[in-house]
């Protein structure tokens, strides 16, 4: 029978406030100090406990939802207990934010059936890039080699510092990505950055396949993976009010995320052949057009209104009350 541990660190002697952990000059599971990845946080619970997080948009961060526990409650802690620090190590942190509310994905807490996945919404933008999360199926990595990021405690005893270190995918079962060993306690939360570099899964535990005391720097580990959770990861992004980046299609949104809305769509007043085509998602046979040509709807019992210039809005015709945009103005031949 497996035993599991999770990789909260508990911070034991500190009080609410800065955080303090003993350093250490031993690399975490034959890791290294890392002093790149910006966006891989230290996430501080004033009540004494601490993890790894990811910003993967400016104003949201990614983590495990055990690390929002409230205790020993199966609900999360108050968002004003969390600290979100950036740099090398919590103690010489370059950045800091506070947290506006804490989401933990629905389900249980108590790692049966994949759902350890949580995420914070800050209460200003982070200035650091986001990382990119993959809703990919995570068996595509299987046998390959991914980096493990986080400020957990090392083999020797240490915490606090941000470490990383590579490691190979072992499979893939019940929602939880399996690890070589890479990750100890403070870990929990932390990305699995695969070969791609984006975040396919968060450390949520180690274990024993034999039974025994899974201990730090020997103990496989599982990342909870987040394929099953794109639109609880995606609303909340949208919450805070950052785009999700999507195939761009013609709608009058910015799909893609790029500042420019539609590109590569038929404009209104030109001629189509479907409504998928047309920046106003309409193609329509209008007023007095001989082909059918890209149009917005509009209200015909207000026929200059609603309608770019040059254009009116006329009843789409055949008794129908609906109207659209067509060439010309009203009481006008086109």
């Amino acid at each position: 029978m497996r035993r599991l541990s999770l990789l909260t660190l508990l911070a034991l002697g500190c009080a609410a406030g800065d955080p303090v952990f003993d350093g250490s000059s031993q690399p975490i599971v034959d890791g290294e100090l890392e002093s790149g990845y910006p966006e891989v946080v230290f996430l501080y619970n004033i009540s004494g406990a601490a993890c790894t997080a990811t910003i993967i948009s400016p104003r949201v961060v990614l983590t495990a939802k055990h690390c929002v526990q409230d205790g020993r409650n199966s609900r999360a802690a108050p968002a004003s207990n969390f600290r979100v620090f950036v740099g090398r190590s919590a103690r010489s942190a370059t950045a800091q934010y506070l947290v506006s509310e804490v989401r933990p994905v629905p389900g249980r807490w108590d790692l049966q059936d994949g759902s350890d996945v949580a995420v914070l919404i800050l209460s200003s933008p982070a200035a650091e890039a986001p990382r990119e999360v993959s809703f990919d199926n995570p068996s595509s990595i299987v046998g390959q080699s991914f980096t493990a990021v986080g400020y957990g405690q090392t083999p020797s005893g240490g915490s606090g510092t941000k470490y990383s270190t590579e490691k190979l995918v072992r499979f893939v079962r019940n929602g939880f990505v399996f690890v070589s060993p890479a990750v100890c306690s403070g870990d929990s939360g932390g990305p699995l950055v695969g070969e791609d570099g984006r975040i396919w899964g968060v450390a949520s535990f180690i274990y024993s396949e034999s039974g025994g005391q899974p201990n730090c720097g020997t103990a496989p580990g599982a990342y909870n993976a987040l394929n099953r959770y794109r639109d609880f990861i995606e609303q909340a992004i949208v919450d805070s009010g950052a785009c999700v980046p999507s195939e761009e299609i013609c709608n009058g949104i910015d799909d893609n995320c790029d500042e420019v809305v539609d590109e590569g769509c038929t404009a209104t007043g030109d001629p189509c052949t479907g409504d998928d085509e047309c920046v106003g998602g309409a193609c329509r046979m209008v007023g007095d057009a001989t082909s059918r040509i890209c149009t917005l709807a509009c209200d015909p019992l207000r026929p200059n209104l609603g309608c770019p210039a040059d254009m009116y809005c006329a009843t789409e015709g055949g008794g129908s009350c609906n109207g659209f945009c067509a060439p010309g103005g009203a009481g006008e031949l086109p």
